[in-house]
């Protein structure tokens, strides 16, 4: 039986708890067709903020009880199902989480193997496979499937336009960086597994990491972000590698913006840090002033002020104080200039985000549903453009 959304929430807990960011989320279920709406959500029972200026930086745990978390969840008021990890951003933990074989196949490498890559960026998106699995289950044990899908993080304010269950761009996913997406159902299966691309091109079992793909997509990126490599952690990148049609903003790629029809379902978002200050005041912080006037207005209900220093949770200044913390050396000169092989990558990603929409209108009338057999685990390139495949759930 269909019904209208499933709000998939994945990743580390930090503020979701807190009144501010538990009040956005009740605010934004309450717009949602009554009755037509189901949580899903991947939490940690301990999280870390890399803008905790603290004693230790970014080291500090806070955690979290599985009986709070519980009630968060349930004061949402909607439908929920949850599931809690630690923090480890390990992939056996996840894979142990999974009753889907091919998930659990995702993240498992043959025992004597080289490890799967895993924490930070790595994590998140090793939690998100985990959240796919709680959507299967769900599915299978209610017989009910949602239209749309929806992914949001835990950390996060998000303000939506109704319109993103019913959008103009429905052949896609639209993204925003990391930290949004919205999707038709059948290509979820796309969006929640890019951690296989990720396996694929930094290494895993006998395998090295893919160099040459990886130094391409650095060439791809937004000369902002080129020294990081983070092009090939978002999800995008797993989209457009497999010729999944996507648009959005905040791409850390040229170009940054890509549009759909003129389909913008998030009107504004804004991450809540929530270890704010070099005094431990308890409490949230934001990076930067929103221009939304309804964010705005919930900063001031809940008295919410900007992190101190701003400036260490932005680009390039926040980069160094890591690395100077850290003790991190400062990056090599960038990459040399595209080599021929880049030329095959950008028409990829052009094709991917920008041609490929009517293809899929016609895959849409199949009513198919996107989900992954990745088979037996290898970290192969080839492997990866094998084993993922639409399959009816």
């Amino acid at each position: 039986t269909p019904f209208a959304v499933a709000l998939v929430v994945a990743g580390q807990t930090r503020s979701f708890t807190s009144p501010l960011v538990s009040s956005a989320f009740k605010t934004l279920v309450s717009r949602l067709p009554s009755g037509e709406a189901v949580m899903l959500a991947v939490l940690t029972t301990e999280s870390t903020n890399r803008g905790d200026l603290r004693p230790g930086g970014w080291h500090s745990v806070t955690r979290f009880t599985t009986t709070a978390l519980d009630k968060t969840m349930h004061s949402l008021g909607l439908p929920w199902r949850a599931r809690y990890l630690s923090n480890s951003g390990s992939p056996s933990e996840a894979a142990a989480a999974c009753s889907n074989e091919e998930l659990r196949n995702l993240l498992a490498t043959a025992s004597g193997t080289k490890k799967l890559p895993e924490g930070g960026m790595h994590g998140s998106l090793i939690k998100r496979v985990v959240a796919f699995d709680l959507l299967l289950s769900y599915e299978q044990s209610t017989q009910r499937t949602p239209e749309r899908v929806l992914f949001l993080r835990p950390d996060t304010v998000y303000i939506l336009d109704v319109a993103a269950l019913d959008p103009n761009c429905s052949t896609g996913v639209y993204v925003r960086n990391d930290q949004f997406a919205a999707m038709p159902r059948r290509l979820a299966g796309y969006y929640f597994t890019s951690y296989a691309t990720d396996r694929s091109l930094h290494g895993a079992g006998d395998e090295p990491p893919n160099i040459t793909v990886i130094g391409q997509a650095k060439q791809l990126a937004s000369p902002a972000e080129r020294n990081l490599g983070g092009l090939t952690l978002m999800p995008h990148f797993h989209l457009a590698y497999y010729g999944v049609p996507f648009a959005g903003g905040g791409l850390e790629m040229d170009p940054n913006n890509i549009d759909c029809a003129g389909y913008t379902p998030l009107k504004q978002m804004l991450a809540i840090r929530d270890l704010p200050s070099f005094d431990s005041t308890p409490g949230v912080c934001y990076n930067k002033m929103p221009n939304n006037i309804e964010v705005r207005a919930l900063l001031a209900r809940f008295n919410v002020s900007a992190c101190t220093p701003a400036s260490l949770h932005q680009g390039s200044h926040h980069l160094q104080a890591a690395r100077k913390r850290e003790r991190i050396p400062p990056p090599s000169n960038p990459p040399p200039p595209p080599t021929a092989p880049l030329v095959l990558v950008v028409g990829l990603l052009v094709i991917a985000t920008l041609g490929l929409c009517w293809c899929r209108r016609a895959r849409a009338s199949k009513g198919k549903e996107a989900t992954v057999n990745v088979g037996a685990p290898s970290a192969t390139a080839g492997h990866n453009r094998r084993a993922l495949e639409e399959v009816t759930v």
